[in-house]
């Protein structure tokens, strides 16, 4: 059961690296399909979530204004935890 195990995590990675690999060569001469196909490879296709409330606050300057606020008060804070 365990040697299978191994074995098929072993293909998949291997499978994975030709895939990518090919993906790279395939992408020659277009840097806009290099840099998705990379990107896809470490696993950086996400797109980031916006923040939509903070503390409550769901309007967009109030919420920058609380960001704002906290960030410009952790360092303080951070540093009254240490002796």
């Amino acid at each position: 059961m365990k040697c299978s195990r191994n074995y098929v995590t072993m293909l998949k990675k291997q499978l994975k690296q030709n895939y990518f690999k090919k993906s790279i060569r395939d992408s020659k001469g277009n840097s806009k399909k290099l840099w998705k196909s990379i990107k896809e490879a470490f696993g950086q296709n996400s797109k980031s979530t916006p923040i939509t409330n903070i503390n409550g606050q769901t309007e967009p300057a109030l919420i920058a204004e609380e960001l704002n606020t906290f960030l410009a008060t952790i360092a303080d804070k951070l540093a009254s935890d240490f002796p």
